[in-house]
């Protein structure tokens, strides 16, 4: 019998807590991860303890002490090497949302940027971020802006 998918709301339950909690292996029980080291922007947030699940659509980072605090679920051809995350996004909204439809279901966002072109990466669609108490959830665009490309839920203290 298979399981029911990972949704984006069981990445949120599982901010801040410790890769080796029961109920997080449990929930990811039987999914294979590839590990690596992902430094994030600054330098100073070092994840030695990565985590993705690339057939899953999905990855997350943990700190040097194992406390989850960032996840990355990924849509159609956000990541390459990545199937799109299948698990249901939270209140209803879909990767394929343009930001209009996205804030109409979420409201207005915390924080907004626009497009714009990175050297060495190239463009770079607009987002949006949602802070809560508890986490803050960032929606990345395509450049075009007309759908949804990462949505990244992190743990407060992670917020840049």
């Amino acid at each position: 019998m298979a399981s029911a998918p990972i949704g984006l709301s069981d990445l949120v339950s599982i901010l801040g807590r410790s890769t080796k909690d029961p109920e997080v292996r449990t929930l990811f029980a039987g999914v294979e991860f590839l590990r690596f080291n992902q430094t994030f922007s600054g330098g100073d947030r070092t994840a030695p303890n990565a985590h993705a699940a690339r057939s899953r659509g999905f990855e997350f980072c943990s700190d040097p002490a194992g406390v989850i605090r960032v996840c990355y679920a990924y849509g159609l051809e956000a990541k390459p090497g990545y199937d799109p995350f299948a698990g249901p996004l939270l209140a209803g909204i879909t990767f394929l949302m343009p930001p209009s439809a996205v804030q109409d279901i979420l409201g207005p966002p915390s924080r907004s940027g626009p497009a714009v072109s990175i050297p060495k990466v190239g463009k770079v669609g607009p987002w949006d971020r949602w802070d809560r108490e508890t986490f803050s959830m960032h929606v990345q665009y395509v450049p075009s802006g007309r759908r949804i490309q990462t949505i990244t839920v992190m743990s407060p203290d992670m917020v840049p």
